[in-house]
């Protein structure tokens, strides 16, 4: 499983406690600090997985710059799409 071409890993870390599946909206907080929205829907319970998190910088034709997060979580066949809160 890879996230996608361009993308690196800044964080290797665990979800804090249970995590009852993605669904749109929903946050996902992580032991190093850093919480996410999921941006995709999937149905799954895992308890205190490790999670890898992709990130990739993104300019524009117009030159605006974004950065595109991803998350792999352990034991899930998924790349999954979200949004860094914090």
């Amino acid at each position: 499983m890879r996230a996608s071409v361009g993308y690196t890993i800044v964080a290797s870390t665990s979800a804090s406690g249970e995590l009852e599946g993605a669904d749109f909206d929903k946050l996902v907080k992580l032991d190093n600090g850093m919480i996410f929205e999921f941006q995709t829907y999937n149905y799954f319970y895992v308890y205190h997985p490790d999670v890898i998190v992709f990130t990739k910088n993104i300019t524009s034709p117009s030159g605006k710059s974004s950065t595109d997060y991803k998350l792999i979580i352990e034991d899930e066949d998924e790349v999954f799409d979200v949004i860094r809160i914090r």
